[in-house]
């Protein structure tokens, strides 16, 4: 069996990009599901992301490829509570045990968050980190922290971007990342 770990945002979800003036404490805690205030200019951008959320255009082709018994998929993200709608709105709920930042008041990259993740699937499953895959479009939060906690991590380039570090496991889509790992 192979046990995939997917963020959300920029992997299986695309949103607007739209720049939201946000104090980093403020997003901090939004992340972590603490309670902060939220302005009206706060509450109306959560919600047209929400509603323009979309999947990549991939995705559906890779739920049915990974929906076949040697695949157990995750998921795990740093989002606040208002994003949660998404995850269920455009069906990934059907994945297993959804791992969110807002739930656990912990965020990627805190090594916290993957430990908790880890413990799960080798309570559930027997699995050990370095059986599980990691994929995500953060090259801290998805491919390099991953990678220290012993997972195989891939980091999903979707735009070319370059790094100072050259990673092992890069890809472009999430075809491609199925094609490595089948």
């Amino acid at each position: 069996m192979k046990v995939i770990i997917f963020d959300l945002f920029g992997t299986t979800v695309c949103i607007p990009k739209i720049t939201l003036k946000i104090s980093e404490e403020n997003k901090d805690s939004l992340i972590r599901g603490q309670n902060c205030e939220i302005s009206p200019e706060i509450t109306d951008f959560f919600k047209y992301q929400v509603e323009n959320a979309r999947l990549y255009e991939e995705v559906p082709l890779i739920e049915s490829l990974l929906a076949e018994p040697d695949y157990l998929c995750f998921c795990m993200s740093n989002l606040s509570q208002e994003f949660t709608k998404c995850f269920r709105q455009l069906h990934l709920d059907r994945w297993q045990h959804p791992i969110f930042s807002c739930d656990l008041g912990l965020k990627k990259p805190e090594e916290s968050i993957y430990t908790l993740a880890l413990e799960k699937i080798k309570s559930l499953l027997g699995i050990e980190p370095h059986e599980v895959y990691m994929v995500g479009d953060s090259f801290v939060n998805d491919y390099q922290k991953p990678r220290e906690m012993g997972m195989k991590s891939y980091w999903l380039n979707r735009n070319g971007k370059k790094t100072a570090i050259n990673p092992d496991h890069e890809v472009s889509n999430l075809l491609e990342f199925y094609a490595k790992i089948r």
